[in-house]
């Protein structure tokens, strides 16, 4: 039987990838888009989706509001401390540099090694939670290593990372930054009985003000401005 929680986050994944939907919906509408342009969807590679000006189509990231996983990198354990795993650290070369510095210390100082136990691991180690001022980690996971410069959040407006190469008028993406340790569970073999689970570091946003420019507003208005036919 589906737990509760795995209900909760179904849930919440689709209300997420239905606010993306009606967001591209909208920039396609106005002109901001290809009309045939396809969503990412469930891809945790692509970019949601992307917002024309100056010529080019910009990398978009769509959040269904604040609250919403500002990106995650994987985590493991040498036997001697916690690390940022090596294929993600080659992945995400930034957004490593902002772990190792920030919560990789906290996670030595307050926790140990995985016991191999998902339900022990689970409430030992999940939800360790450490905030730093500034969004620099978010900004860098999503504009320097995945090339993403603009965000839109549902609630707040569209924001930029570190600048607005699409001279939309944007302001930088503000508030802090909250770092998580998860455990994440990734499915029980059926024949031994043993949880497969990995321990990654998340990324959430907070004491984060809305913007003055928000697609869900001013989709009309920033196409007059940056639609494709305006090229």
């Amino acid at each position: 039987m589906k737990s509760f929680k795995n209900f909760l986050l179904e849930k919440a994944a689709a209300g997420g990838f239905q606010y993306e939907s009606d967001v591209n919906d909208k920039l396609k509408k106005h002109g901001l888009q290809h009309k045939d342009q396809k969503s990412a969807g469930a891809s945790a590679d692509a970019p949601d989706g992307t917002i024309h000006s100056k010529g080019t189509h910009h990398n978009l990231e769509i959040k269904k509001d604040k609250n919403a996983m500002m990106g995650q990198i994987g985590l493991h354990h040498d036997g001697k401390s916690w690390q940022v795993k090596p294929t993600s650290k080659k992945k995400y070369p930034e957004t490593a540099k902002h772990i190792e510095k920030h919560l990789i210390p906290h996670m030595n100082k307050h926790i140990g090694k995985p016991s191999g136990d998902y339900e022990k691991d689970r409430k030992e180690h999940g939800n360790l939670y450490h905030t730093v001022k500034g969004t620099d980690a978010i900004k860098d996971h999503y504009g320097k290593d995945r090339k993403t410069h603009y965000m839109q959040i549902g609630g707040s407006g569209l924001h930029h990372m570190h600048h607005d190469p699409g001279h939309i008028g944007t302001k930088s993406l503000n508030g802090d930054t909250q770092f998580r340790m998860r455990v994440k569970y990734h499915g029980t073999n059926k024949k031994t009985g043993k949880v497969n689970y990995s321990h990654t570091a998340v990324f959430g946003l907070k004491d984060h003000k809305p913007t003055h420019v928000d697609i869900d507003k001013h989709a009309e208005e920033l196409g007059k401005k940056h639609g494709i036919k305006n090229d």
